[in-house]
């Protein structure tokens, strides 16, 4: 779930994916094509092929994965203008954000978490 500061910055990182011709390679939407509640996913999941696969398929999802609130609304009207492309929350679900995957792939290491 995404906190409330997180969600402009977030939905403004889809928009930079998207403009740039990058896959949104977002897990809850490989997730909910796998009808799995929670992750985290194994290379097996992100090479399943569903409508869903923001990792094999580019663009948006087949379809919404869930009805949005107002602030995610908001969020995605006006998303944050940022130069980030990467971002995942850490164990204390603190959303860390990167510029490169080098520096994405540093993070996930430095907050304990398993690159893919």
């Amino acid at each position: 779930m995404t906190r409330d500061p997180d969600r402009g910055i977030v939905c403004g990182i889809f928009y930079n994916r998207l403009s740039k011709g990058m896959a949104l390679q977002d897990d809850v939407t490989v997730l909910y094509g796998l009808d799995k509640l929670q992750g985290p996913l194994t290379d097996q999941d992100k090479a399943k092929d569903t409508p869903y696969n923001t990792y094999l398929h580019p663009g948006l999802p087949a379809g919404p994965i869930s009805n949005p609130g107002v602030a995610s609304i908001n969020a995605c009207i006006n998303p944050q203008k940022s130069d980030y492309y990467f971002f995942f929350a850490d164990a204390q679900k603190v959303t860390r954000y990167a510029k490169t995957y080098a520096e994405h792939l540093s993070q996930q290491q430095r907050y304990g978490l398993a690159p893919d």
